[in-house]
């Protein structure tokens, strides 16, 4: 309502304004919302502000209170009303800065407002958001712009707009122009300023942009400005990303290309670095240097690319020789009108009919000199070949160093620069005769008159017999000629024929080929005799064959009839039938026609798909004002894209040589690994859902197109973000199919956007990766009824794979993930869980391989997942940890033995573990008291005193079970060193070129599982006992001779002791004497006061026999008598060992005699091994 209170009173009514606008204002800033300010914003600063109509004492009225509305605007909530406020401010700047200073009247109470506005707005300048800082850096231009001179060497007339301190008289009663100018170069300051800043690039070149207006219209700041992104381009600040380099450098390319073609003083001097500047960035040298010569000679002429395509003319030489002043009144009245007022549908009409009212032979002429006009043009074939005369070339493209041999030969032409270059005709009656057939056509349209040539009747009635030399320029007026009313037959006719010489002209705009073929594709295609004429395309044919493309689609999309854009002037249903069939009978002749050569009409089908999406959208707008004017949006109607749809579908299938329909015929489609399916795909204006579902799923399925389904489903999902989503979908779904070279192509697409690569689409990948993950928590899912019971279904072994292989896919992309897994583990099945065990090892040895100069990209994910160890996670960690540790390098050869070693024998090394797993392991064991089974796998890389340290630990884990027994005899019995290990250790040290590290003793160890009992269960000191003694080639005769040496001396024998000299003696049985000797020992050591350690010595006295006497009469009576009564076999022996004895000591062992003899088997003769 108050926007058009506000429209209505600035029809006429300008007096009401200033009482009006404060209550328009106030009830938009009240009552309405975000459109109602913005929809303000715009009514006060186009409608009010910057209407030239408004009388100069309203806007003086009106510009108080929309000062004040843009100011308290500046702090809305809405980002969108801020930043337009900002815009509207710098429309509504110089306005009210040329007022304030040209109208003496206007209170001083405007401008303290105005600089309060611009304080309001430069006080954004480092805000956060970059949309709002764009906008203040255009506004801050508009300060440098309007607080300076204007440069005195600039244009006379002032560019519109363009408002400076010129229009500040002096002196002024409030403004000072030494202020105004500071605060211009310190506007100009902080634009430079924010090239070295650490700001985003749009920042950057939001403030690049603002720099060559200022350049061009303040000649004042140019050199700065110029020496400012000079100096950006050779020292860039430090820290860019390569994205926001590339952008600000483009900026700046942009900017100095501009630069090349000003004429400003200023910047003369640094034109030779922007030129190297240029080079190095990549511009090509010709655009260069056009640019730079379009500067020195001060040329205003539009800067091309391509040449302008070179069209024949039918005019005779004698007409072009007589106009040689100045262009003909008609000749200016073409170049002055403007062909985009003519409507699309009568611009179809114009050129449909033209070129069917076009005789055959005339038509077949017109294109042999077009023909002939490209190649004299291009200078490829001599043009005595074709009977034509040497082409006017315009004398400003012709290169001065190339010698004018038309111009010593006296043919050259003195054509003005204006007119292009034509090639004389061969027949001069031809080419009239092909004028009046073209202007007979234009009889009919009365609005373009003065447009074409025109005849006299004579001349029409005997086209050929006119001689124009002696004619004078015949006049033609199309209202007093009848065309005679065409059949409806006739007007089909006319019509195919037509289209069909459209389509013939394709050879002559073929950039793709180098040559048409001669004599009768020539003749085929042109219906030109056998003139042996070999045309040569020319590069500037590239723009005519877009008229041509567009042409075709046009006829296409306007459904083909001359009465298409008035459908209700057919008053017939027959005739309008028959246009709609001929229509159709088109477009089935145009897709033909495309897909005949996909490949060179690619443009062809972008261009008609294109047509048809931009009218389904008119078509659908004018449906939904349709809808809201009835005011009922459920109003059925067609779907405005039922064109499009079809004919994009059908040309999808047909690039596969597939049919859409049973009346179809299947046409050869691409190569399988043609990627012009993908390019297509990107470069259509709408990709449909059906499809991506039915087309492009049918790609990746195709073993034989996989590759290019995958790759343009992933440039769909990258370049295409309408249908991001269901194309995600897609291959998200692929990532867990059942076939296995399906999945792994989708993983290997979908772990490309792993954060940090796509900050989108990798949440949304890793999701759905753990939920699939999640997913094998429960019970697999029933495929045949949705409610069934599966609680008791068990996971099959290739499902369970290929749901958890993506969330293993992208752990090597972001190992982190791993913790993820951890903390799932203990959930998932336990059938799930050993088979994630066994295929996790290919994963971890990724993560963990080793990098030049880098840790392993796992290893921190690793050492973490160690750390926190999370619940039910304990098989993982160590199932990863085996893995880490596991032995994978090859043996080495035999080492080349120094002066005086041993040769050392080829070895398996264990490469160095990682300190940071170590440490993980280490104290994650000590914090929470975990058993040893963690400490085994990274106790290769101990110290002789940390094995020593946790030795107790590992033999903790010794229970009696085999597998138990086998995982420590795997792990620890290699840190025993071994008579090998010492000069193997000493050549290692010698490659490496570092300190061996020191092994345990296999007698240390030993020693240590005797000590431990009071530590470790006797039960398990008894099972690391025996696993020690089952390995004599590492625990040998010395190493147990050692032990028993130390043991025998300690304070406290262990109660294994015994166990280890009877184990000792069946090993090594020629070691009686030294067993002997430490039963003597043990004797002193009153040995039967200890029971297990006194039933071991009976045994081992049995066993050694005479090797034992000696220690057997020196036990107590009592002993004595125990120990003869376990074997009676001892007795005779021990009789004759006293007989044999000194008669001294014979003396003291006297009363073991009567013992000898009364002694019978005692109880331990079956208690010892």
């Amino acid at each position: 309502m108050y926007a058009s209170t506000l429209a209505a009173l600035k029809e006429g009514q300008f007096a009401l304004l200033p009482s009006s606008i404060g209550a328009v204002v106030q009830h938009a800033v009240t009552a309405g919302g975000s459109d109602a300010k913005l929809q303000l914003i715009n009514l006060l600063v186009d409608e009010c502000v910057a209407d030239s109509d408004m009388p100069v004492g309203v806007r003086v009225a009106v510009l108080l209170p929309i000062i004040d509305t843009l100011l308290f605007l500046l702090t809305d909530s809405d980002i969108a009303v801020v930043k337009r406020a900002i815009r509207g401010a710098a429309v509504l700047y110089p306005i009210a800065f040329n007022t304030i200073a040209t109208i003496p009247l206007v209170d001083v109470s405007v401008w303290i407002k105005l600089a309060a506005l611009k304080q309001g707005i430069v006080s954004l300048w480092d805000t956060a958001n970059d949309g709002v800082r764009a906008n203040v850096i255009k506004f801050v231009q508009t300060i440098v712009m309007v607080h300076s001179f204007r440069d005195a060497a600039g244009p006379s007339i002032p560019v519109p707009g363009d408002v400076s301190l010129d229009v500040c008289p002096t002196p002024h009663p409030y403004l000072n122009h030494a202020d105004l100018q500071r605060e211009a170069v310190d506007a100009f300051s902080k634009l430079i300023s924010l090239l070295n800043e650490n700001v985003s690039s749009a920042v950057v070149t939001a403030s690049i942009s603002t720099l060559f207006p200022i350049i061009r219209a303040r000649n004042l700041f140019a050199a700065t400005a110029v020496q400012s992104m000079i100096g950006w381009v050779r020292n860039p600040p430090q820290g860019l990303t390569p994205l926001k380099a590339k952008n600000i450098e483009r900026a700046i390319r942009n900017e100095f290309l501009a630069l090349l073609s000003t004429n400003i003083p200023e910047v003369k001097e640094f034109i030779p670095s922007i030129t190297e500047i240029l080079v190095n960035y990549g511009v090509k040298g010709y655009e260069i240097s056009t640019r730079v010569k379009a500067r020195i000679q001060g040329s205003k002429r539009q800067i091309v690319d391509e040449e302008p395509l070179v069209m024949p003319t039918s005019a005779p030489p004698s007409t072009i020789g007589s106009n040689m002043g100045a262009p003909s009144a008609q000749f200016s009245s073409i170049q002055n009108f403007d062909v985009q007022t003519v409507p699309l549908h009568l611009a179809v009409d114009i050129v449909v009919q033209s070129m069917a009212a076009t005789p055959q032979h005339v038509w077949n002429d017109s294109l042999l000199r077009f023909g002939e006009a490209l190649l004299s043009r291009s200078g490829s074939v001599n043009p005595q070949q074709v009977g034509a005369a040497p082409s006017a070339r315009d004398p400003r493209r012709r290169d001065p160093r190339v010698k004018n041999e038309a111009a010593e030969d006296g043919t050259g032409s003195d054509m003005p620069a204006y007119l292009p270059a034509f090639a004389e005709p061969k027949s001069e009656a031809t080419d009239w005769g092909a004028l009046a057939n073209l202007s007979a056509v234009h009889q009919n349209l009365a609005p373009f008159a003065g447009i074409v040539p025109t005849l006299s009747s004579a001349q029409l009635a005997h086209p050929i017999a006119v001689q124009p030399q002696s004619v004078p320029e015949p006049e033609f007026d199309p209202e007093n000629v009848e065309i005679a009313e065409l059949s409806l037959e006739e007007k089909l006719v006319t019509w195919q024929e037509a289209v069909g010489r459209i389509m013939e002209l394709e050879p002559f705009f073929d950039a793709q080929s180098s040559a048409l073929p001669s004599s009768e594709s020539a003749s085929a295609v042109t219906g030109v005799g056998s003139s042996g004429l070999v045309l040569n395309p020319l590069k500037g044919a590239s723009s005519a064959r877009t008229g041509w493309m567009l042409l075709l689609v046009r006829l296409a999309t306007s459904g083909g009839s001359p009465h298409s854009a008035n459908t209700a002037d057919l008053t017939l249903n027959g005739e309008e039938t028959a246009w709609k069939l001929g229509a159709d009978e088109f477009r089935e002749k145009l897709f033909l026609f495309i897909l005949e050569s996909f490949r060179t009409r690619y443009e062809l089908a972008i261009l008609w798909l294109h047509e048809e999406y931009h009218l389904a959208v008119l078509q659908k707008r004018k449906l939904k004002k349709v809808q809201k004017n009835l005011g009922d949006e459920t109003v059925e109607h067609t779907d405005p894209f039922s064109t499009y749809a079809p004919l994009f579908h059908r040309m999808l299938d047909s690039l596969r040589g597939e049919a859409r329909s049973e009346g179809d015929d299947a046409l050869p489609g691409l190569d399988p690994k043609d990627r012009t399916f993908t390019k297509f795909l990107i470069d259509v204006p709408l990709v449909t859902p059906d499809a991506i579902d039915r087309v492009v799923k049918s790609y990746c399925e195709d073993a034989e197109r996989m590759v290019l389904g995958f790759s343009t489903l992933r440039d769909l999902i990258n370049l295409r973000p309408a249908v991001r989503t269901q194309c995600l979908d897609i291959l998200l779904s692929y990532c867990i199919v059942a076939d296995k070279s399906l999945r792994t192509n989708a993983i290997f697409v979908a772990r490309r956007w792993i954060a940090p690569d796509h900050a989108t689409l990798g949440p949304l990948i890793e999701q759905y990766a753990v939920d699939m993950l999640t997913r094998l928590c429960g019970p697999p899912p029933s495929e045949e009824e949705d409610d069934a019971d599966m609680s008791g279904a068990a996971w099959e072994e290739v499902d369970a794979v290929r749901h958890f292989e993506l969330f293993f896919g992208i752990c090597l992309k972001k190992p982190e993930l791993l913790l993820k897994l951890g903390s799932i583990f203990g959930k998932i099945m336990s059938e799930v869980g050993k088979t994630i065990l066994q295929q996790i090892e290919p994963l971890i040895k990724r993560l963990m391989a080793p990098r030049v100069s880098q840790d392993p990209i796992g290893l921190d994910a690793i050492s973490k997942l160690i750390r926190l160890l999370p619940e039910g996670s304990e098989a993982l960690v160590k199932r990863i940890l085996e893995i880490v540790t596991e032995n994978e390098v090859a043996p080495v050869a035999p080492l080349v033995p120094a002066s005086g070693d041993a040769v050392v024998p080829p070895v398996a090394l264990v490469e160095v573990l990682s300190p940071a797993i170590v440490s993980a392991v280490l104290d994650v064991v000590n914090e929470r008291d975990l058993d040893g089974t963690y400490i085994l796998y990274i106790v290769h890389t101990f110290t002789k005193a940390q094995v020593l340290q946790y030795l107790p630990k590992i033999i903790s884990i010794l229970d009696g079970s085999q597998e138990r027994e086998r995982l420590v005899e795997s792990k620890f019995l290699k840190v025993i060193a071994t008579e090998q290990d010492v000069p193997v250790a000493a050549a290692m040290a010698r490659l490496r070129g570092a300190a061996a590290l020191e092994k345990v003793s296999p007698a240390e160890v030993l020693v240590l599982i005797h000590t431990m009992d009071g530590a470790v269960d006797i039960r398990q000191c008894f099972e690391g006992h025996k696993l020690c003694i089952k390995h004599p080639e590492i625990f040998t005769k010395e190493s147990l001779s050692i032990v028993i040496g130390q043991l025998v001396e300690s304070p406290k024998i262990p109660t294994l002791f015994m166990r280890t000299v009877l184990e000792a003696l069946k090993l090594y049985p020629d070691r009686d004497r030294f067993i002997g000797s430490i039963l003597s020992r043990l004797v002193a050591r009153s040995v039967w006061k200890n029971p297990s350690l006194w039933r071991g010595f009976v045994i081992c006295c049995k066993q050694i026999g005479m090797n034992a006497f000696d220690a057997m009469i020196k036990l107590p009576r009592q002993q004595f008598e125990d120990v003869v009564r376990e074997d009676s076999s001892l007795r005779a022996n021990l009789r004759d060992y006293l007989m044999r004895l000194p008669h001294a000591t014979q003396t003291r062992y006297a009363g073991l005699f009567s013992l000898l003899e009364d002694a019978q088997d005692g109880p331990y003769a079956a208690q010892m091994m």
